[in-house]
C-alpha cells in the first residue's frame, strides 16, 4: 500500500509488474556531492568537489514490465528495460530525471604560481528502452529531463496536465592567471519509437531542445499551447592585459527536432510556438 523503493539496486525477471495502490514508485540512483576546503597558513587555499554516483537502480524484464503508482513514479539517473511492452502509468506524476555530476578543483595564493581552477558538470541521465510498445501516463505532469525513451513499437506519452521534455545543461571553465576558458551543451531528452510517437498533454506540451523521432508518424496534441524552444550553448574565453581585456564569445541555438518516416501532426487549443525548431 506505501511506497516501493528500489535505490541503487536491481529488480529483474521475465515478467515484472510493480503496483503501489496509494504510493508512489521510485527508481533512483543515489549520488552526493562533497566539498574539501583547505586553508594554508600565509593565504593559500585548495579547493575540491566531487560527485559520487552510486550503483545504477534498474528494473528489468524479459517480456512485459509495468509500473503503476496511486501517487508518483520517479526515475532519477535509472534504468527501466521491458523486452516486450513497457506501461508507466501514476495517479500523480511521472518524472524521469538525471543524476547532475560536477567536479571543480581550485587553488591560489601560492608563490610563484598563478591561480588556477577546473570545473565540470556532464549529466547522467535515466534510460527507458521497450522491445515492442511503450506507454506513460501521469494523471498531472509528465517530465523528462536529459533523459532517452526508446520503443521498438509504438510509444504514447500522455499528461492530464502538462507534458514537459526538458534539457539539461553541461559545461567546463578553467582558468589561470589571467586567462580562462568555458563551454556550455545541452544533455537533451530523446524519445524514438520504431512505430508511431503520441504525445498528448491536458494543458502544455513544452519541448526543450528535445529530439523526437519516429519510424510512422509523429502526432502532438495539447489543450493549450505546444512550446518547441531552443536551449543555448556556449564557447569563449578572455584575457587580461594591463591596459585591455579580449574577450572571444560564440552562442549557438539548439533547437527541438522532429523527425518522421511519415506524417507530422501538431495540435493545439492555443497556440503552436517555435523556436529553432
Amino acid at each position: 500500500l506505501g511506497d516501493i523503493n528500489n535505490i541503487g539496486s536491481t529488480i529483474s525477471g521475465k515478467t515484472v509488474a510493480l503496483e503501489s495502490i496509494n504510493g508512489s514508485i521510485n527508481n533512483i540512483t543515489l549520488a552526493d556531492t562533497w566539498s574539501l576546503a583547505a586553508p594554508g597558513k600565509n593565504g593559500q587555499m585548495v579547493s575540491l568537489s566531487t560527485t559520487q554516483v552510486g550503483d545504477t537502480a534498474s528494473i528489468t524484464s524479459l517480456d512485459s514490465l509495468s509500473l503503476l503508482a496511486g501517487s508518483n513514479i520517479n526515475i532519477t539517473g535509472a534504468n527501466l528495460a521491458a523486452g516486450g511492452d513497457l506501461l508507466m502509468k501514476a495517479w500523480g506524476d511521472i518524472a524521469v530525471t538525471a543524476n547532475q555530476i560536477t567536479e571543480s578543483y581550485s587553488q591560489s595564493g601560492f608563490r610563484g604560481k598563478d591561480a588556477t581552477s577546473k570545473e565540470s558538470v556532464t549529466q547522467s541521465g535515466s534510460t527507458i528502452t521497450a522491445g515492442g510498445n511503450l506507454g506513460m501516463q501521469a494523471g498531472n505532469d509528465l517530465t523528462l529531463a536529459a533523459s532517452a525513451v526508446n520503443a521498438g513499437g509504438n510509444a504514447t506519452l500522455m499528461a492530464g496536465n502538462d507534458l514537459n521534455l526538458n534539457a539539461a545543461q553541461t559545461g567546463e571553465s578553467a582558468s589561470k592567471g589571467k586567462s580562462e576558458s568555458h563551454s556550455t551543451d545541452v544533455a537533451r531528452t530523446t524519445v524514438s519509437s520504431g512505430g508511431d510517437l503520441q504525445l498528448a498533454a491536458g494543458r502544455d506540451i513544452n519541448s526543450q531542445a528535445a529530439g523526437l523521432a519516429a519510424e510512422n508518424d509523429v502526432a502532438m496534441q495539447a489543450g493549450r499551447d505546444v512550446n518547441l524552444l531552443a536551449q543555448e550553448t556556449t564557447e569563449g574565453n578572455s584575457y587580461k592585459a594591463k591596459k585591455k581585456v579580449e574577450i572571444n564569445e560564440s552562442v549557438r541555438q539548439q533547437g527541438t527536432e522532429i523527425a518522421s518516416g511519415g506524417n507530422t501532426k501538431i495540435i493545439a487549443g492555443r497556440d503552436v510556438n517555435s523556436e529553432a525548431a
